[in-house]
């Protein structure tokens, strides 16, 4: 079992649900539970944040929504990481395998660009997953998510930012609490 997943962080494999360890390790279903008790031990790390420079906003371990025009929110401190243009299959993988390897040695805060875009089919369930994905990194590593999506869905994010124009002026709406906000 082990030699299996010696090459993972203890970490990284707090990103793996018993299912996932069961189908990608070969594990038996007792083996990925014992597993799992034994890596949640392993203690938290302190959280980083994002700061969102054009809103005066920062956000905290989670999985945000950016909707609309949401160029003009992507000024941030510090700069997060870029999630590459994968699809479907490739860009689970990149969840589940690449991105905790490079948070285990540059922890930052995430940045998914198109999300809704990411999946050719199963869309609904692409992008559930990768999101239960994302909000297990986010937790493992103490590190904001972003997800960035042109339309708004409605997705089970701590927070979402939607982007508009009113004249002249470019308005966040920031849900659940229901505020607007200016662009600096």
């Amino acid at each position: 079992m082990l030699k299996l997943v010696s090459k993972y962080s203890l970490r990284h494999l707090r990103v793996f649900t018993v299912n996932e360890l069961v189908k990608f390790f070969k594990l038996k279903p007792s083996e990925a539970y014992r597993l799992l008790i034994e890596v949640r031990k392993i203690e938290p790390l302190e959280p980083i944040s994002l700061n969102l420079l054009r809103l005066d906003y920062r956000v905290s371990v989670g999985v945000y929504g950016f909707y609309g025009e949401y160029e003009q929110l992507l000024d941030f401190d510090p700069d997060p990481l870029l999630a590459p243009s994968l699809v479907n299959e490739e860009f689970l993988n990149y969840l589940l395998f690449d991105l905790p390897q490079v948070l285990d040695y540059d922890r930052r805060p995430v940045l998914v660009l198109n999300f809704d875009e990411r999946f050719s089919k199963w869309i609904l369930e692409g992008l559930n997953y990768s999101l239960s994905i994302l909000k297990r990194i986010s937790v493992a590593y103490s590190v904001p998510v972003v997800v960035c999506c042109r339309k708004y869905i409605k997705l089970d994010t701590r927070a979402d930012f939607i982007v508009y124009k009113r004249g002249e002026k470019t308005l966040v709406q920031v849900l659940p609490e229901n505020s607007v906000l200016e662009l600096k």
